[in-house]
């Protein structure tokens, strides 16, 4: 059996197949090949270009959510310091009860005659601490005894935090005295 003769090696046939085109054909054969090399070289750069800048994007949103989390773990661990500091020191009071505390306060300032009454008025739980209402009345009090009575209120230490303060004017053989009714939180560690 006689197998037809085939080229030596693919080179040849091109060789064979260049040498038979004309000059001006050799050299539209060239140009064709230099643009379908540099398409294909500019597809290639486009698309590893894309790709390289799809991922330096997601770097680059991953570095800011990164910082994002360490902005947000700084302040979260500064605020639970600060929720340590409040708890001890509401732990502090904890066994004191809130009208011993005012009358103390009032024959400090040597108001505890003028003081009427401390009356809770209902007390409400924020997470583990509470938050409990409080009215007392004072009546017939001169004003500088009954303003540094609640300056001594506020600055004390104790938790607590007046909310209202009402006065009015009385007349007495003296001169003009006041009634103070005052609505102050008082808070303390809830009771688990």
């Amino acid at each position: 059996m006689v197998t037809p003769k085939l080229p030596a090696a693919p080179v040849a046939f091109v060789e064979r197949q260049l040498e038979s085109l004309s000059p001006r054909d050799r050299k539209l054969l060239v140009g064709l090949v230099l643009f379908v090399g540099v398409v294909l070289v500019g597809g290639l750069w486009f698309t590893l270009y894309g790709m390289i800048d799809d991922k330096a994007s997601r770097v680059r949103n991953a570095r800011s959510k990164l910082e994002e989390i360490r902005v947000l773990q700084a302040e979260y661990l500064e605020a639970a310091g600060r929720i340590e500091e409040q708890e001890a020191r509401l732990s502090q009071y904890a066994g004191q009860r809130v009208s011993a505390y005012i009358e103390q306060v009032a024959a400090k300032r040597g108001v505890l005659e003028q003081l009427r009454s401390v009356n809770e008025a209902g007390s409400e739980e924020v997470g583990n601490i509470k938050q409990s209402t409080y009215r007392i009345e004072l009546k017939r009090i001169d004003y500088e005894a009954a303003f540094g009575f609640i300056y001594e209120l506020e600055t004390s230490g104790f938790p607590t935090h007046i909310d209202m303060a009402q006065f009015r004017t009385v007349r007495s053989r003296e001169g003009k005295d006041l009634d103070v009714t005052l609505e102050l939180t008082v808070y303390s560690l809830a009771e688990s």
